[in-house]
């Protein structure tokens, strides 16, 4: 960021809300270094606390107080989050939140 100001460039999803936190982890569980792809997990006041009527699912995804999207990205040295793949399709996803 530069004055306030994120310089776009392709592939970036955007910025964190203020009071939501990110970590890029690889997989095993340590933080990843910028450019290095890992999972990406998300805290804060805005993020879900689980799944309804589905603990199952709840308990795979959101771990000690953070949310394990399975989506794969990298922070670059700007810190701009860029978006590499899905660990888990947005179609699992759905169906889990259904059953």
């Amino acid at each position: 960021m530069h004055g306030g100001r994120v310089d776009p460039v392709r592939g970036m999803t955007g910025i964190l809300c203020p009071s939501t936190e990110a970590r890029i982890l690889r997989e095993d569980g340590s933080e990843a270094d910028y450019n290095e792809i890992g999972e990406l997990i998300l805290q804060g006041p805005t993020i879900a606390l689980g799944y309804l009527k589905n603990e199952k699912a709840t308990k795979e995804t959101f771990k000690d107080g953070w949310l394990y999207t399975g989506d794969r990205f990298y922070v670059d040295k700007q810190e701009r989050f860029l978006y590499a793949h899905y660990l888990c399709s947005p179609v699992t996803m759905l169906i889990q939140c259904v059953l």
